[in-house]
């Protein structure tokens, strides 16, 4: 049982979107400069969307890749409304969320570790962003190239408390939508019953745009949850 537990947590981790929030995100330090960064959803508009391909690899489960879209269903003063659909294993699932537009980056990045439980003793042991670019699809951009390493705990459920670490580099640019994110490397350890799990993810962007893609409007979608 621990170690089907731990494998959909780190499945967990792998499908996480990079700007799904929650109330419980951790409060980045204000010196960081980071924090001067805002997020990429401050000028999100309605038919925006992104399509990225996460290869995530760890020896529980092997190398999977786990292609992802988003789309920005709407826009409504600071929150902005977003459909995710991820497909794991030939299955897709489409949820909806709403999120925060306003705060920084790092408040964004924080956040993935937020919805895998209650997060707990969130700690940035280093950070940095410095101007960089990116080849993609033969044109080369400007970038914003952010690191991450954190530690925090994470409970996913009643008695378990798991300790993790990780390391995150991105390269964001203003000219992509959404999450604005073109290519995001992570690994990620975590410690259950004394045992170490590692987890490597590559986030690799495929497609994107500004315009709706398809005729399909929002009151046309039925959503299939909420985050």
């Amino acid at each position: 049982m621990r170690q089907l537990t731990a494998a959909f947590l780190l499945l967990a981790l792998a499908c996480t979107p990079l700007l799904a929030q929650d109330e419980t995100a951790p409060e980045p330090p204000s010196d960081n400069a980071l924090s001067e960064l805002n997020n990429p959803l401050v000028d999100a508009a309605e038919g925006e969307w992104i399509e990225y391909t996460m290869t995530t690899e760890n020896p529980m489960m092997g190398k999977m890749e786990i292609p992802i879209s988003q789309t920005v269903l709407g826009v409504d003063g600071e929150e902005v409304r977003i459909s995710t659909i991820v497909e794991v294993m030939g299955a897709k699932q489409e949820q909806t969320s709403t999120e925060r537009r306003d705060g920084s980056l790092l408040d964004a990045l924080l956040s993935n570790l937020s919805q895998m439980g209650e997060t707990e003793n969130v700690t940035v042991v280093e950070s940095s962003v410095e101007d960089s670019t990116l080849e993609y699809n033969g044109e080369t951009y400007d970038t914003k190239k952010v690191f991450i390493s954190a530690t925090a705990t994470v409970v996913p459920g009643p008695n378990m408390e798991i300790p993790i670490t990780i390391k995150l580099t991105a390269h964001v640019s203003e000219k992509v939508p959404v999450s604005g994110v073109l290519s995001l490397q992570s690994d990620v350890v975590m410690t259950m019953q004394g045992q170490k799990m590692e987890m490597q993810t590559l986030q690799t962007t495929t497609d994107f745009g500004f315009e709706p893609k398809g005729d399909e409007k929002e009151e046309d979608k039925e959503p299939s949850g909420e985050f």
